[in-house]
C-alpha cells in the first residue's frame, strides 16, 4: 500500500502565506519572520502507526524520532495531538533556522518523505505581546478532586490560548474543541474574555506535573504546577522512563520508580522476556542505590521496548518505554535509526 505525507507550514501572523500540502518528494518556499513561531505540520496517511523522522537536511542527526526530541535546542518540539500529524514546532525562529526541512517514514519497506524550504527574514516591526494577570503558580488537590488551573490574560481582542502538558506533546484544546478524548477535561472561558481555565475533575496521581498555557502566536506561556496528595495508594509510579535515543556503542540510561503502602520491587524485560541480549551479555546493570537501569555499550540488537514493572503485597504495575540505537552504516554515507526490527535511514 502506498503511504504519502502531507506537509504545511502554519505561520502565526496572518499577513504572511500559508503554503499548500506539499506531496513526497516536492519541495514548496515558505516565509517566517524572525522571533515568530513556526509549525510544520506532517500529516502522514498511512496503514498503521508509522515512526516518523524530522530532520534538518543540513545535518546528520535527527531533530525529533516519533515523540522523542533528539535535538538540545529547546526551542523545538513535536506536536502529536491525533494519529497522523506529527507536528514539528520551531519558537522564537531565527535567521540561522533558515534552510530545508524533512519529514520522513521508512515503515515494511515503504518510504515517504516530504520537504519544505524555510526562509526567515528580518522584522523591523515592534509587535505589542500580550502579558498574564497574576495567578496561582500552583494547585494542591486531593486525589478524586477537581482542579482549576488559571489562565487569564491582559490583551484587548480576542486571543487563542492553548493548553499543554508541559515538555509533552499532549494539547487539550483548540479553541473551546477539546482535543484529547477524556470527558474528565474540559476549558472554562467565558466569550469575551481572554480568560481560558483547565479544569480537571476526579484527579488521579498522573494528573500530577507542569501544565503550561500558551498564548497561540506570541510565543508567550506561563506554566502551573499540579501537585496531587494521593488516597490509600497500593502501588503507583513516582518515576516513569522516558524514550530514549542513543548511539552504537554509548551507554543508554532509564529511571523508574514505584511506591506503595508496601515497598514495590522494581523489575525490567523486553517484549515479555528478561533474557534480552544485553542481560545474556552482562551488559544490563540496575544501580540498588538508586532508581537508574543502565545498558552499556549499546548494539542495534537492543533497540526496541523495555518494561518496567513494579511488584509489591498489592500487586503490579507495568509501564513500556521504547529505546532507539542511531548507528551509521559502514558501506554507506547514511546514519540509520533501529526501532524493534525495522532499519529507518
Amino acid at each position: 500500500m502506498e503511504g504519502f505525507i502531507m506537509l504545511f507550514l502554519l505561520m502565526t501572523v496572518s499577513a504572511i502565506h500559508i503554503p499548500t500540502s506539499v506531496i513526497e518528494p516536492s519541495v514548496d518556499e515558505v516565509y517566517v519572520i524572525e522571533g515568530d513561531t513556526a509549525t510544520l505540520v506532517c500529516s502522514v496517511k498511512w496503514p498503521d502507526r508509522p515512526m516518523v523522522i524530522w530532520t534538518r537536511v543540513s545535518d546528520n542527526n535527527p531533530l525529533t524520532v516519533g515523540t522523542f526530541v533528539w535535538t538540545s535546542d529547546a526551542r523545538i518540539s513535536i506536536q502529536h495531538s491525533r494519529k497522523n500529524d506529527w507536528n514539528l514546532l520551531i519558537r522564537n525562529v531565527k535567521l540561522d533556522d533558515a534552510g530545508k526541512y524533512e519529514c520522513q517514514v521508512n515503515d515494511k519497506g515503504i518510504s515517504a518523505r516530504g520537504m519544505v524550504l524555510l526562509k526567515v527574514n528580518v522584522s523591523a516591526i515592534q509587535i505589542p505581546i500580550p502579558d498574564f494577570k497574576p495567578s496561582a503558580k500552583e494547585v494542591e488537590v486531593t486525589e478524586g478532586d477537581t482542579a482549576t488551573l488559571v489562565c487569564s490574560v491582559n490583551w484587548t481582542g480576542y486571543l487563542l490560548v492553548i493548553w499543554r502538558r508541559q515538555f509533552g506533546v499532549q494539547i487539550f484544546n483548540f479553541e473551546d474543541f477539546m482535543l484529547i478524548p477524556d470527558s474528565r477535561i474540559s476549558i472554562q472561558h467565558a466569550i469575551g474574555t481572554n480568560d481560558w481555565n483547565l479544569v480537571i475533575k476526579d484527579v488521579n496521581p498522573d494528573d500530577a506535573g507542569k501544565y503550561a498555557c500558551e498564548v497561540y502566536g506570541f510565543s508567550v506561556w506561563k506554566t502551573v504546577l499540579l501537585k496531587v496528595n494521593a488516597v490509600n495508594e497500593s502501588i503507583r509510579f513516582n518515576k516513569k522512563p522516558s524514550d530514549v535515543l542513543v548511539k552504537k556503542g554509548h551507554f543508554a540510561r532509564f529511571e523508574c520508580a514505584a511506591t506503595g503502602r508496601s515497598t514495590p520491587t522494581i523489575s525490567w524485560s523486553k517484549y515479555g522476556a528478561d533474557d534480552f541480549p544485553a542481560a545474556q551479555e552482562r551488559r544490563m546493570h540496575k544501580m540498588s542505590d538508586s532508581d537508574e537501569f543502565f545498558i552499556m555499550d549499546v548494539t542495534v540488537n537492543d533497540a526496541g521496548v523495555y518494561t518496567c514493572t513494579a511488584t509489591n503485597a498489592d500487586g503490579s504495575i507495568s509501564t513500556d518505554v521504547n529505546l532507539f540505537v542511531l548507528y551509521d552504516e559502514e558501506d554507506t554515507n547514511s546514519t540509520y535509526i533501529a526501532v524493534k526490527d525495522q532499519y529507518i535511514d
